[in-house]
């Protein structure tokens, strides 16, 4: 059993509130564009468009459809469990500073790497997602990469991530989100520099829409707004010591 260091900080992170901060420049041939959106609180901080009939989640409570059941295979570099705690904030029915109460996805982290990707069986589903994203509640790592996947399962868009060390209480848990209109056929979190275990929450996609995104003098004019929190870390004591298989 492994317990995480009782401070977290969160580093190379841009606040701005709920609001989506689109990756860097891609490449020409890429389509998806990738973003993130912080803090995550719960399903109405999303991007993606939740009252669509295309809208899934799980967010592996009890009550959730499994990722079997939404038409989503799950793969990983060195297993996984669902366990109690480290939960987004708003799945025990309350937003109150801590996930203790629900249940995330533990992805196994072994020689300093980690990784999971969920996989949309557009054969299922009826549909490649246009919309896709993953909260991660906890993770420990000098480099996390969130990669997008276009419908020949070619990279299609990535956003990295430089010295993440984030875990209880919920301020400062992220959605990685990928938006294209061309077909979503996968979505992955990996590391190669990964300290703990990773843990992800909040699982969803959208068969029917894309994700407004803000036009870029948008982007800037939000981007001066949180200068006064650029650059530095949050740091909080954790509200209870969160253990690891």
């Amino acid at each position: 059993m492994h317990s995480i260091v009782a401070k977290r900080y969160v580093a190379g992170l841009f606040l701005v509130g709920v609001t989506a901060i689109l990756s860097s420049v891609r490449p020409a041939a890429a389509a998806a564009i990738t973003g993130i959106t912080m803090p995550y609180l719960q399903t109405s901080n999303s991007p993606l468009v939740t009252s669509s009939p295309g809208y899934k989640l799980e967010n592996f409570e009890p009550s959730s459809p499994t990722l079997a059941a939404l038409g989503i295979n799950l793969s990983t570099l060195h297993g996984f469990s669902v366990d109690p705690g480290l939960s987004v904030d708003g799945d025990d029915g309350s937003v109150d500073g801590s996930g203790a109460a629900g249940h995330s996805l533990t992805v196994f982290t072994q020689a300093n790497t980690t990784g999971a990707t969920f996989t949309f069986n557009n054969i299922m589903i009826g549909a490649y997602p246009k919309s896709a994203a993953v909260a991660v509640t906890a993770a420990g790592a000098s480099l996390l990469t969130f990669t997008a996947y276009d419908t020949s399962n070619v990279v299609s868009g990535t956003y990295n991530l430089a010295n993440v060390f984030t875990s209880t209480p919920t301020s400062d848990d992220f959605l990685f989100w990928a938006s294209d209109a061309a077909g979503i056929s996968a979505i992955s979190v990996t590391s190669n520099s990964a300290l703990i275990h990773l843990h992800l929450d909040h699982v969803q996609f959208d068969t029917l829409n894309t994700i407004a995104v803000p036009e870029p003098a948008m982007m800037v004019l939000a981007s001066l707004g949180s200068l006064g929190v650029l650059g530095l870390a949050i740091r909080r004591r954790r509200a209870a010591a969160a253990k690891f298989a």
